[in-house]
Formats: structure tokens, sequence, C-alpha cells
């Protein structure tokens, strides 16, 4: 262990023993952290104790977090004594015990549900500058929770945190701008810089938003390249959304496929939660300049086979087309992954059944089984199946099943 640290912490340990409520808090801060000595969290807590005992505000907010933390410092859980010191170091001004004040007395944790008393403790430590309390002003007004509900205002206290760095009032700005919602009008250029700011502290969602701004040009000039990063950053950091868009938004040419097709491949061989990456990689392999149908085939069936119920419908659109020697024709094959994707309402899938149970080509003719499917695509939105629908059991003078 460093002598240094070892130093101040013995020198720290002297001073504290003098009997200074300050001195004592910042023991128990270096009991906590282990600097210059081994982590102890209960020594840390008894520390803290005997200066919150002094009224040091710093003191009882750490005690108060110790017990709503419980485990770590070897003490139960006990959120009504949470609540007791942070209400003794707020009222005292402390703008950390004011700021959780306003979340317990807002979840009701130690103390009875208030919503108006939760925004005037968030109130208090946001006039401070405490910027969690300031984003959480923002969302009151926001939405009219413990006070009347004020766009202006909500934008003023976002503003506030956002400036501080904050990553969910950035975010919220930046929807709030892009949405307008609750504003006069839209402003994507501002909703452009508030998820820029987020997105470069590394969150995914606000990086997702910057990858669909930068493709569509919203609030932005069109750039592919940057779209393209972005909605990688997302991806990495496990974005689902940023998942299933990364192949929509790789242009022919401009990338390095291989490199694309590598982590691609290792998202989906990683990820527990993998069908969707495995659902893109075997598209990819669908594009002409990825084109390897047997390996969009072996992708499509691992997704396919966890449940995804695009790949069920392209893998049977594949067999029912067959692709020369690589994939041969198999009309059997075609309908049980039709089947598959149709039992989880994929509106193309039902359609395509409710056509070849109607013909009985390829599979059995079973006019019932085709109206059923038939309706069920119309009803999910597909026009054609509608259309056929009136061809066939009315038209043509086909009665319509029981």
């Amino acid at each position: 262990m460093n002598q240094q640290l070892i130093n101040i912490f013995e020198q720290q340990l002297k001073l504290a023993k003098t009997g200074s409520a300050v001195e004592q808090n910042q023991l128990g801060k270096l009991y906590f952290k282990g600097e210059g000595v081994p982590i102890d969290y209960k020594k840390a807590f008894e520390w803290y104790e005997k200066a919150a005992n002094q009224d040091n505000s710093d003191a009882q907010c750490n005690i108060a977090l110790a017990y709503a933390t419980g485990t770590l410092y070897d003490i139960p859980i006990d959120f009504k004594k949470s609540f007791k010191w942070h209400n003794k170091a707020a009222q005292q001004g402390h703008k950390g015990s004011q700021y959780y004040l306003g979340i317990m007395y807002d979840l009701g944790k130690g103390v009875e549900q208030n919503s108006k008393k939760s925004f005037e403790w968030h109130h208090k430590s946001a006039q401070q500058g405490y910027k969690d309390s300031q984003c959480h002003l923002g969302r009151a007004y926001e939405i009219g929770r413990g006070t009347n509900q004020d766009s202006g205002k909500s934008i003023k206290w976002y503003t506030k945190a956002a400036l501080q760095g904050d990553i969910n009032a950035q975010c919220n700005l930046a929807w709030l701008y892009d949405t307008g919602y609750g504003i006069l009008s839209q402003d994507p250029i501002k909703a452009f810089k508030w998820y820029l700011m987020a997105a470069e502290q590394d969150d995914p969602s606000a990086q997702y938003s910057l990858g669909l701004m930068y493709r569509k040009g919203h609030g932005v000039e069109k750039d592919f390249e940057k779209s393209l990063k972005w909605f990688t950053k997302a991806a990495e950091q496990g974005n689902k959304d940023a998942q299933r868009f990364i192949e929509i938004f790789y242009p022919s040419g401009k990338q390095d496929h291989k490199k694309i097709i590598k982590w691609l491949s290792e998202q989906a061989n990683h990820q527990d939660d993998n069908g969707a990456m495995q659902y893109t990689l075997g598209k990819l392999f669908m594009r002409e300049e990825f084109m390897d149908i047997k390996k969009a085939v072996e992708w499509l069936t691992k997704s396919a086979e966890q449940g995804y119920s695009e790949s069920q419908y392209n893998l049977g659109s594949i067999y029912y087309l067959g692709a020369g020697e690589i994939v041969k024709q198999n009309y059997e094959i075609a309908i049980k992954w039709f089947t598959k994707a149709a039992i989880q309402n994929h509106v193309q899938a039902q359609y395509y059944l409710g056509l070849g149970y109607y013909t009985g080509e390829h599979t059995t003719l079973d006019y019932k089984k085709s109206f059923e499917w038939l309706t069920k695509s119309a009803k999910g939105g597909n026009v054609k199946a509608k259309e056929h629908l009136n061809k066939f059991f009315s038209v043509n003078g086909k009665e319509k099943p029981n």
C-alpha cells in the first residue's frame, strides 16, 4: 500500500480522536474507500455515526446512505432510519440529503409517499445546483408530478442539469426538442446538440438517436459514415434497436465489409438474446455485396430456431423459391417455417399460407385453413390478403368455412 496514503490515514486517525466531527467523517471516508488502510465498512459506519451525532450534515447523509444499503455495512436495511438521518442533514441545507428526501417521498421509502413534498425537497436541492434534483424538477414540470405542468420551467431545469453533464437531462431535452412535446415547435438542431452531448458520454440510447439523425439528415447534414459510427457504438453496448438497424445502414462500397461481418458474428455468437443479431447476419448475406446464400440460411436457421418470426418467414421464402444447387426447393420445409412465423402473427407468412391452402399447390387443399390465415393477415393490415379474401370466398362462389 502507498506509504503516503498510510501516513495520511494515521494523521487523520489522530485528528478524529480529538473529537472533531469533520475529521471523524473524513476518517470514515478513508475506511470506506480503503485509502491508507484496508476497506472496512463497519469502521466507516462507526466514525460516520460519531460525527453524525455531533450534527455534521455530511456524516448524517453518509449514515442515511448506509441504512439504505444495509448489508454492505453489516447492518439491516432500515429506510425509516435512512429517512430520519437524511431529514436531519436536509434541514441543515445539505443538498445531497435534500435530493434523497425527494426520492424517498416520491417512492414512499421510509415515509408515506407524497409527490408534493418530493417536489419541494428537489426544488431546495436544485436551487443549490444539485444536478440530479434539477433533472427531477425538469421531469416534474414536464408531467405535472407534485406541481403544475409547465413546459417552460421543465426546459429551464433540464437545461441547468444538462449543462452540468447530467445524461438523463440531456436525453430528455433532446427528446422534447426532437418531438416538440410541450414546446411551441420542434427544434431538431437543438435535439441533435443534446443527443450529441449524451452520446459522447457513452449513453447508448443517445448514440442510437444520433445514428438515426445522421441517417435521415434530421437536425444535421446526412452522413452515412457518422450514422454507422453511432449505430455501432450503441450496438456494442447492447442497444437492440441499433443492432437490428445496423445492417440497413451499411451502404454498398462504403464500409469495411469484413470488419462488419466479423463484429456482427461475434455479437451473434456471444449474446444471450441473439435471435435478432443472427437474423441481421442472415439478411446481410442475402445482399449483393455480401452474397452467400449458404451462410444466410445458416444464420437465419439459428435465429428461426430461437423463435424469431422474421427469420422463420425468410427461411420459408428461401426454401419455397430455392437457390440452385445451394438450397433446393423444399415446399414441406417452406410450409413449416411459414407456419411457425404465421402463428406469431407474421402477416406475410399468414398471407402465403392462406394462398397455399386455397390452391392446394405444394400443400393440402384446405379452404377452411385458407380462410383462417387470410383473415388473420387481413386483420394485421395486409391489403392483398383482404383482396384475396373477397375474391376467393365471394366472387368465385366458394362457401366461407364455418
